[in-house]
């Protein structure tokens, strides 16, 4: 466990380099900063690894022996370096981190013409550190202590990514040119591309969509290193004929943006990788294609003339392990090495196949790879260590690579000190029986990747129980149960046919022992797109009423209604337009709201007969991730900011923005069921579409004003998916960092006092109205 003080405004800690975030949250009120004064964070995990989408190893210090330092980072996690000797398992530290203002690393890479240069690009950034040499020896390195944004946006979000399915984009590429020259080129989503001449120093901007490319959203760059060409893949619906495009000729400090399309004859399918091939020899690339011409396999073909035309090299493997790639490398001439499932490897792709390359105990889908000839080695990172603290499973393995021949003698490396979590839920059920009085929470968690897990106390220790699989799958969705303190619980998963309820999670001695049933409705269960923790809601007084959204491309049955603990389900009608719900909320009349993508909110008084429009439908965001109504006030929290209105049931009320915004997402929204003028906003945090910093913050004036919780901590570098107060101990606020696992914010002597009045005067019942986001139902809310 890692314990660290609340930060006191002034940016200090880690990732102070780049200011604090947009708008009104960077401030704090008189009565938040006296509060802070007492209050303190704590990193609770679990130090189980989690998803790496980047990797590099220590080659180009002359001081360490290149076996011993990994450098991995973590979409959310951040940046971490293991040092061991080859033989036994490294143990990861983190860096200093100086001025890492965003922790959702997608890809790291040597610069080609700089040896000590590391370039790191975050979901909207680039940074580069370096390694000062000598003065690092004791650490084992200094890259990562030290971190310089190359575009000096100051932490500023990125563009949303389109509503497509995609593995993390990893738009950067480096250019040898003649004449010494070099060249880093990379996409920030959704802005085209950015390249610099100098080593990021000068920072130029181009926008393929004004050259003849449909769009400014890159999905994948790549290099033809003899040709000299940049070439890319655009963000397009997998339905879309596959578009590939090139450049002309680059030169030293001058580009060349003469877009021309290259697809050729490419059958219909998903373009997944595009490289270019080490041969010598101008206009060689090579791509691999998910559902080629409807083959339901990961196929590769390959171009010797620009992409005028492509010759088909045939599947890669098994199409259970062959799919959903992350990332193919070129390794020289025609061997490659390709993340999916499984890692695979061809060391002639054109006369051999791909050989599935695996290790017993490795955790599956290989989003990154580092191939170094000058070692031989080569190592697969993959999305974690499972939920098993006392046997994780290999989250790296390294392979002794003989080029142009075989991979030999893997090494599994467990993730030993590395924190990378992506919690998706958190869900603290107030303290139970058996525990005494005075314990903190048993608090559920649900992971990407990793399963799910229960801290049974919550206490200041890394106190943790990991659970196992549900469903047949490793993605945990959402957590819910009512707040009248009575099972079951629902948990939701990634399944598409089943998820699951525990009729006694508050009740039983130990977490491993709690009983699980399926619940498995006609017609399946899949999660709406982008997945989060509010896509199901329970009624807050009746835990048999449960609400689940689901994914129907038909728009015919969005949502499912249970007044029986899911045991059998009512029919329901689909809303106006047939707009995808992704979040939804029960209040204690039954209404049921839901948020929508592109269509803004709805409300149903008949569980789901019939829907009216009720939030942001003239001007809707993007997606709304979180609706939550307390009393008469309605909040939603979406990709454009947070919203709030005063008096929700006037359909002719006014929404306003009240923090965020500006690009900045709002991911979670918490109204205090100990306090309706409390509030918590998370932000940063869009399944697959967007991630940022922004951290927590709070209102204690009805959302009239905010401060931040998290300013100058790790946690600020993270997104955030959730967020949920404890339903006994007001002083305690949980929070799932999707990289950085769960956190809790403890006040100390309390939080500040609850103010009683809204800029408005709120209805009797507005301090009770969020409880169904809540396990525990305070003894002293009474509802109307």
């Amino acid at each position: 466990m890692t314990a660290r003080s609340s930060s006191n405004g002034n940016g200090s800690g880690n990732g102070n380099g780049n200011g604090n975030g947009n708008g009104n949250g960077n401030g704090l009120s008189d009565v938040v900063q006296a509060a802070m004064g007492q209050g303190e964070w704590f990193e609770l995990g679990p130090t189980l690894g989690g998803r790496l989408t980047a990797i590099v190893a220590n080659k180009r210090s002359l001081i360490i022996d290149p076996a011993e330092v990994l450098i991995v980072g973590s979409p959310g996690g951040g940046v971490y370096f293991g040092r061991g000797d080859g033989v036994a398992q490294p143990t990861f530290t983190e860096p200093d981190n100086y001025a890492l203002a965003e922790y959702s690393i997608l890809h790291l890479e040597w610069d080609l013409a700089r040896p000590n240069r590391l370039y790191a690009l975050t979901w909207n950034e680039l940074y580069a550190t370096e390694d000062s040499g000598v003065s690092c020896l004791s650490k084992g390195s200094c890259w990562g202590d030290t971190w310089v944004n190359l575009l000096m946006s100051g932490g500023m979000p990125g563009g949303l990514l389109p509503d497509l399915r995609r593995a993390e984009p990893k738009p950067f590429v480096q250019m040898l040119l003649q004449g010494g020259g070099h060249v880093l080129i990379w996409s920030r989503p959704c802005e085209g591309i950015y390249y610099s001449f100098d080593g990021g120093v000068t920072m130029l901007h181009h926008l393929p969509s004004q050259a003849g490319v449909p769009t400014d959203c890159v999905r994948l760059l790549a290099v033809d290193p003899a040709a000299k060409q940049l070439w890319l893949t655009p963000e397009v619906a997998d339905s879309s004929p596959p578009q590939i495009y090139h450049t002309g000729r680059w030169s030293a400090f001058q580009p060349n943006f003469a877009w021309t399309p290259a697809a050729g004859d490419l059958p219909r399918g998903t373009v997944s990788g595009l490289v270019g091939v080490g041969s010598g020899l101008p206009g060689f690339m090579v791509v691999v294609m998910t559902d080629a011409a409807g083959s339901q396999q990961l196929e590769s073909f390959r171009t010797t003339n620009d992409g005028v035309s492509w010759e088909r090299l045939g599947p890669v493997g098994n199409p259970a392990l062959a799919r959903d790639v992350r990332i193919l490398v070129s390794a020289g001439g025609w061997e490659f090495f390709l993340g999916a499932v499984r890692a695979f490897y061809t060391s002639d792709l054109l006369n051999m196949g791909w050989a599935e390359k695996s290790l017993l105990g490795e955790h599956v889908d290989v989003r990154a790879i580092y191939a170094d000839q000058d070692t031989q080695k080569v190592w697969f990172a993959n999305d974690g260590a499972g939920s098993n603290l006392s046997d994780p499973q290999f989250n790296i393995v390294r392979w002794n690579w003989y080029p142009r021949n075989r991979l030999a003698t893997p090494f599994g490396i467990t993730p030993d000190g590395l924190k990378a979590w992506q919690l998706f839920a958190v869900m603290p059920l107030g303290a139970t029986p058996p525990q005494t009085i005075g314990t903190r929470s048993r608090v559920f968690v649900g992971s990407l990747d990793n399963n799910w897990g229960c801290f049974p106390n919550a206490d200041v220790s890394n106190d943790f129980t990991g659970l196992p699989y549900l469903n047949g799958v490793g993605d945990v969705l959402a957590i819910k149960g009512s707040a009248v303190g009575a099972d079951p619980i629902y948990v939701r998963t990634a399944s598409g046919t089943a998820m699951s309820r525990m009729f006694n999670a508050r009740t039983v001695a130990s977490c491993e022992n709690v009983t699980l049933e399926t619940i498995e409705p006609e017609g399946g269960v899949a999660a709406p797109f982008p997945w989060g923790p509010n896509s199901v809601a329970v009624h807050p007084t009746d835990p048999n009423k449960v609400y689940i959204l689901r994914d129907d491309p038909s728009g015919q049955t969005p949502f499912l209604f249970s007044d029986d603990a899911g045991f059998s389900f009512w029919p329901t009608n689909p809303l106006d337009d047939r707009p995808q719900p992704v979040s939804i909320f029960v209040d204690p009349k039954g209404r049921v709201y839901v948020g929508t993508k592109d269509k803004g909110a709805f409300i149903s008084n008949d569980d789901g007969q019939t829907w009216q429009p009720w939030g942001l439908n003239a001007t809707p965001p993007a997606v709304i991730l979180a609706v939550v109504v307390s009393g008469n006030v309605g909040w939603l929290a979406t990709s454009d900011g947070l919203y709030r209105n005063l008096q929700s049931r006037n359909p002719n009320s006014r929404w306003e923005l009240v923090t965020a915004g500006g690009g900045y997402v709002v991911s979670d929204v918490e109204v205090d069921p100990h306090c309706s003028t409390r509030i918590y906003a998370t932000l940063g945090f869009v399944y697959e579409r967007q991630q940022h910093r922004g951290g927590v913050r709070v209102s204690v004036d009805g959302g009239n004003t905010w401060s931040s919780l998290t300013s100058g901590l790790a946690l600020h570098q993270s997104p955030i998916a959730d967020v949920e107060v404890d339903p006994v101990h007001e002083n305690l606020v949980y929070v799932a960092s999707h990289g950085r696992g769960l956190w809790m914010y403890d006040w100390g002597k309390g939080p500040p006092a609850c103010q009683v009045q809204f800029a408005k005067k709120p209805p009797p019942d507005a301090a009770v109205q969020h409880a169904c986001k809540h396990s525990s139902f305070p003894p002293f809310c009474v509802f109307p």
